[in-house]
């Protein structure tokens, strides 16, 4: 981050992203000195490293208090570090990693469930927050069905719990709608309307071969991971075993989100790393030989490579 501040002024992450803020109903009001205030790159990189530092904190937590690695190991919080430092110049740090900040909180709120019948309470929890996400990240909507999966493989699904899940996530947006109406503003709505329900997909012609190579290396890493865990699942406790089936819902989802978001891919693929970099956490944390040290060097090898040469598609 510090790099990027001192030598690349011209990076995405350093140019004022305007749409983020620009349709919200009244905002017009408060534009002008908004703008004058982020118009100062290092108040938007402190915003952003703040945002990084919580959610590697509630990452770590989150894998610590429910025991996804089995032991006690600071891999969640490094692991989100190195790879949020690494896409930083590629991305606009006050969307990406405001809604990651959300995202992180919603996981961790539905993933921490005891019993099965608080999960209503943390689906309201959790979907309140994805719709803080959804905000400025419109398309994350669309993730809401995979958080139901996930609470399913907890054996904690319902009507109430998903009627809950709606109440939260429509609460935002009831917000919203009431303001508009007051003042008379639907720009808002209409954009979220339009960017939920359009489809890009990525311009695959595009790709640089370094972020090719990024990309299968991230892909080949977690494929070890997933296999590793899938061949040892049975010295995880159930209660384990179905949250990290739940991540693997919420990778299909943002999977299925980050190749038809032509527009916003690469703030879609460090979204992508939350889910991801769990199974990474676990892996590395349980394996310890020549291979996984390799493929740890290869994961830094590639974290240099993509902060310098990743091109967005």
């Amino acid at each position: 981050m510090l790099l990027t501040f001192l030598f690349n002024t011209d990076a995405p992450s350093a140019q004022v992203d305007k749409t983020v803020f620009s349709y919200f109903p009244g905002f017009k009001y408060v534009s002008d000195g908004l703008y004058s205030l982020l118009d100062h790159t290092w108040l938007r990189y402190l915003i952003a490293f703040l945002s990084i530092i919580t959610g590697a904190v509630l990452l770590q937590y989150l894998s610590t208090d429910n025991r996804l690695v089995r032991v006690r190991s600071f891999f969640p919080f490094f692991l989100y570090c190195l790879i949020s430092a690494a896409l930083f110049p590629h991305v606009s740090p006050l969307r990406t990693y405001v809604a990651a900040l959300f995202l992180i909180g919603a996981n961790l709120r539905i993933f921490s469930v005891l019993e099965r019948n608080e999960m209503g309470r943390a689906l309201f929890d959790a979907s309140l927050l994805l719709g803080l996400a959804s905000l400025v990240i419109n398309r994350l909507t669309w993730l809401l069905p995979f958080y139901w999966l996930a609470a399913f493989q907890q054996q904690s699904l319902n009507l109430k719990t998903i009627l809950s899940s709606l109440m939260g996530f429509g609460s935002i947006y009831w917000l919203i709608g009431g303001a508009s109406f007051l003042l008379d503003d639907f720009n808002y709505l209409r954009l979220w309307a339009d960017n939920v329900w359009s489809i890009e997909w990525m311009a695959v012609n595009r790709v640089t071969p370094t972020t090719v190579a990024f990309l299968c290396g991230l892909a080949l890493i977690l494929i070890i991971a997933v296999g590793s865990f899938m061949g040892q699942r049975n010295q995880d406790k159930l209660r384990t075993r179905n949250q990290l089936y739940g991540f693997l819902w919420l990778w299909l989802g943002m999977k299925v989100l980050w190749i038809t978001a032509a527009k916003s891919n690469t703030a879609f693929l460090s979204l992508l790393m939350i889910p991801t970099l769990i199974f990474w956490a676990h892996y590395f944390s349980l394996k310890d030989n020549r291979f996984s040290r390799l493929l740890f060097v290869v994961l830094l090898v590639f974290c240099v490579l993509v902060f310098g040469f990743y091109s967005p598609f």
